[in-house]
């Protein structure tokens, strides 16, 4: 092939692979003859067939190439757009926080002026008038007379002692940070083991009548050095720890109470300081409004938590209920029902077999609540 020049091996190449491609209808006899080339019909078709191959794999890598051109333009192309966007949005967010620093100036700028022109503030002066407020001392779940020996609390009569000490001590000084001028002292019940279950009886460490005899004069012996600082004015009701026989087997009101609002009552006949209000029969209500705020004492073994207060409201015949105050949980808290606010009481015996059982601990503690003619400002949890 050598010896043929370029011009006709182009002929030959065109020729050829027209005739492989069927473009024309010529003999590979035709071909030879109308070029004048001196070669066999044979030789030329394996010649143009190899010619075939090769422009066949030309035109695959020329695709292959604008392809992969095509694909880095476009890839190039992304790239630039992305960029734009990210300038674009870094441009917004720029001028975002120039318009809210403009903002920003003008407001400070508008403020300085009025501060600058406007009369100088003057704060009407409040009288701060002594002895303008209350408390409520909340008493219940004592629990005198069991004795605990766990991992988290340990109790017994001497201990009892203690807090209640510790409990007298912390009054006095919180009526005198907030110039108490009377502490209304609720009984909320409980405040003996007693022996209402076969458990109970077995924990006790003292039996009844020494229960209700030491608890009543360690009640009465707080409530006297109490008084020497500020009046006090006691309510009792009852609570389910204090019934007279086994759960099953007595009404809540055949209740040890009783016993023990008569000896405190004895006690302190002649304390000119206290007053103790009688029971009346079924008394498990306290109803006591303190400088216009409508309280409610209950044990709470009978109360549901939610809807307490509209529960009790009702039990009194629609009367009033601001405030709440309820025993028996051994867990202190605090929260709103409805448009009530209730208190939920401590104890003093703190954790107790029954309770560490069930994984329920809460530390020894009493509530104290400071009363103003606008409800009640301050609440002290005072933990024992």
């Amino acid at each position: 092939m050598e010896k043929y020049n370029t011009k006709l091996k182009e002929q030959m190449i065109k020729l050829s692979l027209q005739k492989l491609s069927g473009d024309n209808e010529i003999d590979w006899e035709d071909i030879i003859e109308s070029l004048g080339i001196s070669l066999h019909k044979d030789t030329l078709r394996r010649w143009a067939r190899g010619m075939q191959i090769y422009d066949e794999y030309l035109k695959e890598t020329q695709h292959r190439s604008a392809r992969g051109e095509s694909e880095k333009e476009l890839k190039k192309l992304l790239e630039l757009k992305q960029q734009r966007i990210m300038l674009s949005d870094e441009k917004r967010y720029v001028n975002m926080k120039l318009r809210e620093l403009t903002r920003v100036e003008d407001f400070y700028k508008k403020l300085e002026d009025k501060i600058i022109k406007s009369e100088p503030v003057e704060l009407r002066v409040i009288e701060d008038n002594e002895c303008t407020n209350e408390a409520v001392l909340m008493i219940s779940d004592w629990h005198y007379g069991i004795e605990v020996n766990n991992e988290v609390n340990k109790f017994n009569s001497s201990i009892a002692n203690d807090r209640v000490s510790k409990l007298a001590s912390a009054v006095i000084k919180y009526c005198k940070i907030n110039k108490t001028n009377k502490l209304n002292i609720f009984c909320l019940g409980d405040l003996i083991s007693s022996e209402i279950h076969t458990i109970i009886k077995m924990e006790n460490r003292e039996d009844l009548s020494t229960q209700i005899y030491e608890v009543s004069e360690l009640l009465s012996k707080f409530i006297d050095k109490v008084s020497k600082v500020v009046s006090v004015e006691v309510t009792f009701t009852f609570g389910n720890h204090e019934r007279t026989g086994l759960k099953d087997l007595s009404k809540d009101t055949d209740n040890f109470t009783i016993l023990i609002e008569k000896y405190v009552a004895l006690f302190l006949r002649d304390n000119k300081n206290v007053i103790i209000n009688n029971s009346k029969t079924n008394s498990d209500i306290i109803y006591k409004n303190i400088m216009g705020n409508d309280f409610v004492g209950v044990h709470g073994h009978q109360e549901k938590r939610k809807g307490v207060a509209p529960d009790l409201s009702a039990i009194l015949n629609g009367r009033n209920v601001d405030y709440v105050c309820m025993g028996h949980l051994h867990s202190q808290c605090n929260y709103i029902d409805n448009t009530s606010e209730v208190f939920i009481n401590g104890s003093l015996c703190g954790t107790d077999a029954y309770a560490y059982g069930k994984r329920l601990f809460s530390p020894p503690s009493q509530k104290l609540l400071i009363v103003s003619d606008e409800g009640v400002e301050c609440i002290y949890n005072i933990k024992l």
